[in-house]
């Protein structure tokens, strides 16, 4: 139950910090002016689409300060990283066979 458990959460953690790296990366690449352009398509093209519009409004709003929306997007990531690590090593602590951890006492 345990090895299935470590094995869940390992895999959340790392899901979890690619999705925010890639998200780091795509916050970084866009600019404002593809995303000025992008609106108005979506607003006055031939088929307006105001669901597209909307997903764009909200893309802009967090291109107004990236800096600030990467590093959060970073620290939840090296977080998520770290717990993905420690569920890892505990994991192939609970499947290799062996000895138990000597305590340093001969």
């Amino acid at each position: 139950m345990i090895v299935l458990l470590l094995t869940l959460v390992m895999l959340v953690g790392l899901s979890l910090a690619g999705m925010l790296s890639a998200g780091e990366a795509a916050l970084l690449r866009v600019t404002r002016a593809s995303l000025t352009e992008a609106l108005a398509e979506a607003e006055l093209g031939r088929s307006p689409d105001p669901e597209r519009a909307a997903r764009i409004r909200r893309a802009q709003a967090l291109v107004v300060d990236p800096t600030a929306i990467v590093a959060s997007f970073a620290l939840v990531r090296v977080m998520s990283e770290v717990v993905a690590i420690a569920a890892g090593t505990l994991l192939v602590q609970q499947v290799i066979p062996g000895e138990n951890v000597p305590n340093g006492s001969r």
